[in-house]
């Protein structure tokens, strides 16, 4: 049988992860990398980054845009505090191939503006 994490045990748990992106003075950001880890766009979070928690589910507050892309092909996604100290991080793919963050196109071309219009951080009930 599979350990099952009640609703307040998820909430607490994202809680504490997410209040990591906001450990620094300053605003976390995210970066998405290619998979050399070659930062492809950088995007400045909001202070706090949630915007709310229920059940388990952070939703991130806004996101700031990208506005001149280095360019390449996506391959993973990082969430930095605002000293640029590692939080978490997972893959990024295509709409439909689910990864921890879906673009559009994983090819970003150069100095494009790249936008993240939303976010959510879940802790599963379950083991996946």
């Amino acid at each position: 049988m599979a350990i099952t994490i009640s609703n307040a045990a998820r909430t607490a748990a994202v809680t504490a992860l997410t209040n990591l992106l906001d450990a620094s003075s300053v605003a976390g950001y995210i970066t998405v990398t290619a998979s050399n880890d070659d930062v492809l766009t950088t995007h400045a979070l909001s202070d706090p980054a949630v915007a709310s928690i229920t059940n388990g589910v952070a939703t991130l507050d806004t996101i700031a845009d990208d506005t001149d892309a280095a360019g390449g092909t996506a391959a993973k996604v990082k969430f930095y505090d605002g000293d640029a100290v590692l939080v978490m991080s997972g893959t990024a793919t295509a709409t439909g191939g689910s990864g921890d963050l879906e673009l559009n196109s994983l090819t970003i071309p150069a100095a494009v503006t790249v936008s993240i219009t939303s976010g959510t951080i879940t802790m599963p009930a379950t083991p996946a």
